[in-house]
């Protein structure tokens, strides 16, 4: 059974994804730059990962364990 530190920080993972549709943002969302060249999905994951890391203050390889299978399927 996992962690209950685990859980949270999957579901916080999910609703971070939930925001994002596979097209990309929509662009009332984006600053200047990001309208002008979209975001490449890898950017766009390690970009999340690096966010979620600070936010729970999670080692690299306990982020990857845990984020990276959900955010190879949403690539």
């Amino acid at each position: 059974m996992a962690s209950p530190d685990s859980i949270s920080v999957q579901r916080a993972a999910g609703a971070a994804l939930r925001a994002l549709k596979r097209r990309g943002a929509p662009p009332n969302r984006l600053t200047r730059a990001g309208r002008a060249e979209p975001l490449r999905p890898a950017l766009a994951i390690e970009a999340l990962l690096a966010a979620m890391r600070a936010q729970f203050g999670l080692p690299e390889p306990t982020a990857n364990d845990l984020l990276r299978p959900a955010l190879a399927d949403w690539r």
